[in-house]
C-alpha cells in the first residue's frame, strides 16, 4: 500500500515538472511583441500555482524555467498529498 502512494506522489511530481516545462517552451517560443491574453495568463496561473503566487506579489520578477519546474514540482507534490489523503479517507468512509 505504501509503495502505491510513493508511485502516486512520483506521478504528481512528474506532472508538475511536465507542466512547468511545457509552459517554459510555450513562452520561449511565443512572440515577445504580443501581449499575453487573459485566457493564457489565467491558465498559466491555474496550472502553476507557486509561480502565480510569486508573480502576484512581485510582478517584475524574472523566474527561470528551472526554478519554475522545482516550485511546480513541490506544489503538485503537496497537492498530490492532499488529494491522496482525501481519496484514502473517502475510500474508508465508503467501505464502512
Amino acid at each position: 500500500m505504501k509503495i502505491n502512494t510513493i508511485y502516486r506522489m512520483a506521478i504528481w511530481a512528474s506532472v508538475g515538472v511536465l507542466i512547468a516545462l511545457a509552459w517554459g517552451i510555450y513562452f520561449a517560443g511565443a512572440d515577445k511583441g504580443l501581449a499575453i491574453t487573459p485566457t493564457v495568463r489565467a491558465l498559466a496561473a491555474l496550472t502553476q500555482p507557486a509561480v502565480a503566487a510569486v508573480l502576484s506579489f512581485e510582478p517584475s520578477t524574472r523566474i527561470s524555467i528551472y526554478s519554475s519546474a522545482v516550485a511546480n514540482t513541490a506544489a503538485y507534490t503537496l497537492l498530490g498529498l492532499v488529494v491522496e489523503s482525501l481519496r484514502r479517507s473517502y475510500r474508508v468512509l465508503v467501505a464502512n
